[in-house]
């Protein structure tokens, strides 16, 4: 539970999670605050990287309409996330089974690390994978990445303790710091004939 001081001119905090005065951006939600869902209030535009990082009860969060940021790695690791869902009103972002992208998806946002399939193929559509988007997911063994795919962020797989096999793009030409930092039974990755830097 995060509670604010009534004076504070430039944060506030709404049944223990933390906003900006104007709670148009969610900088915190507890790691261990009770309840398995939560609606993110109306008037968020934006959601901080690391909000629901670490969170362990909550299993469902449903973004709402006005929300048109989400930084990176703003879900990674909340071990019970089984879905992110977004109003269909929302213009910046969707879900699709329970994943988050944006509106075209071109670009995968976030998996839920709970959430129950143990392969994921990324659709066609996608272009981008935003860094720490499968931080997380134990679930997981294996993931094909589409030759559609030309960039991905860091620690994309992070944490994937059960992962053991990853396609990767043909058309990535690096490969980000930690993309595969923990994957403790990762057995399988071929590296694309393009790739000329790997960040460690």
């Amino acid at each position: 539970n995060i509670v604010v001081d009534s004076e504070n001119k430039n944060y506030i905090s709404k049944d223990g999670v933390l906003f900006n005065k104007s709670k148009t951006e969610l900088i915190q939600y507890p790691a261990a605050k009770s309840g398995v869902s939560y609606t993110i209030p109306s008037s968020v535009s934006k959601i901080d990287g690391c909000a629901f990082k670490y969170t362990q009860n909550v299993n469902t969060i449903n973004v709402p309409q006005q929300t048109t940021s989400i930084a990176a790695g703003a879900f990674s690791n909340s071990v019970n996330l089984e879905a992110i869902n977004v109003d269909e009103n929302n213009l910046y972002y969707t879900s699709d089974n329970g994943v988050l992208f944006n509106k075209d998806k071109s670009e995968l946002v976030a998996y839920p690390a709970e959430k129950s399939d143990t392969s994921y193929t990324v659709p066609e559509s996608v272009t981008y994978i935003q860094a720490q988007a499968f931080y997380g997911c134990t679930n997981l063994t294996s993931v094909s990445l589409t030759d559609n795919i030309y960039d991905m962020g860091s620690s994309v797989f992070s944490g994937c303790t059960n992962l053991t096999e990853v396609v990767l793009s043909e058309n990535l030409s690096w490969i980000q710091g930690s993309t595969f930092s923990n994957c403790t039974s990762l057995k399988s990755v071929k590296i694309p004939s393009d790739v000329d830097t790997i960040y460690s």
